[in-house]
């Protein structure tokens, strides 16, 4: 990614949900936070480090009202409608990313992703363009 990388700290969370993470931004660090796993997470810490450069981007709002209103209610909750694009871009990089580059492990879409709707559309105008580098200019082509 075309950005400059920021201090990133890293914590276990004992008391955040199973397999789950969150990360928070600020203009000069990142704080990755995930939940205990059974083994190391790193499809987590792949998807909150992809985020850091995506955070404050101007994709949001490019979602049309009708098309939001079909995701489901649950998942409208969970990613409202100023995070969705960013969050469908970050999971449709992880996917592709971890079929193209040099990721451990397989990162596939699970039926949350696959209710988010624009998460298939961004991976699949990904694998048309499949990019060497994914750069904020490849992804405004994805939008």
């Amino acid at each position: 990614m075309d950005k400059e990388a920021k201090t990133m700290w890293f914590s276990v969370n004992l008391l955040e949900s199973f397999l789950r993470g969150f990360s928070i931004q600020t203009k000069d660090k990142t704080v990755i936070i995930t939940g205990p796993s059974d083994k190391p997470n790193i499809s987590n810490l792949i998807h909150e480090y992809i985020h850091t450069y995506l955070h404050n981007q101007s994709f949001n709002n490019q979602i049309d009202d009708q098309i939001y209103s079909q995701i489901p209610k649950d998942v409208q909750n969970n990613y409202p409608r100023e995070i969705i694009t960013e969050e469908c871009l970050v999971r449709a990089i992880e996917v592709f990313l971890s079929k193209h580059g040099n990721i451990s492990g397989q990162i596939e879409l699970d039926n949350q992703a696959k209710s988010l709707l624009f998460l298939e559309i961004y991976l699949n105008k990904l694998e048309d363009i499949k990019p060497k580098k994914i750069s904020i200019n490849v992804l405004q082509q994805v939008l």
